[in-house]
């Protein structure tokens, strides 16, 4: 398990892929996709692919579990979190501790502990071991959750697909998202201003009449 595991746009990756109408075919093109990318595993590590943990089945199961627990928060923004920490509680899952030369999990992060040893530089670690790709994928979650980066995960304001921007407060995946939304209520509000505009003269109209 890498120290970085808050590999948010891996999530958004597979929210977005892994649908419930998938096909085998699609599927297939997943998982090569996948393991291009290294897909939950970056570099050095040398683990399996992730969709070789799972069936397509359970991959769909999953991505319906994954974003039911974080579209939660959208519905009542005051109790999302009870229902994600209730699935990773539920795991029970299993400490582990290591300690490992620095660089082996890439560039340490900011206020990270560094033991030296003479010459060399060790950086120890602890955190939940995850046997299942189901595990791996809340695991992800809440160590998101833990560093504060959890709402980097969110969906499009226009287009509702997930997206893991460098910012929380980044609202669309794309520029394109963005101005189309902006247009969208530009008219909106536009056919809203005419609508007003209308009522107005009916009633001026009704006052001459009277």
């Amino acid at each position: 398990m890498p120290d970085d595991f808050t590999q948010l746009d891996d999530f958004a990756f597979f929210l977005n892929n892994v649908t419930p109408d998938m096909t085998p075919e699609q599927w297939q093109n997943f998982s090569k996709a996948a393991r291009k990318r290294k897909l939950f595993f970056p570099r050095p590590f040398k683990f399996p692919s992730f969709t070789e943990w799972l069936t397509l089945d359970e991959a769909k199961t999953l991505r319906t579990e994954i974003a039911r627990d974080l579209g939660h928060r959208d519905k009542n923004p005051q109790r999302w979190f009870a229902r994600l920490l209730g699935t990773l509680n539920r795991l029970e899952l299993k400490t582990k501790y290591d300690c490992n030369p620095v660089g082996f999990y890439g560039k340490p992060r900011p206020g990270q502990v560094i033991l030296k040893v003479g010459k060399n530089q060790f950086v120890p670690r602890v955190y939940p071991e995850a046997t299942t790709a189901r595990e791996l994928l809340y695991v992800t979650l809440g160590a998101a959750l833990m560093d504060g980066r959890l709402e980097r995960l969110k969906t499009c304001g226009f287009c509702k697909q997930w997206t893991a921007g460098k910012k929380t407060s980044k609202k669309f995946c794309s520029t394109v998202c963005k101005d189309n939304f902006n247009n969208q209520r530009r008219l909106s509000e536009g056919d809203h201003n005419k609508r007003r505009a209308a009522a107005r003269r009916r009633r001026l109209l009704r006052v001459s009449k009277d």
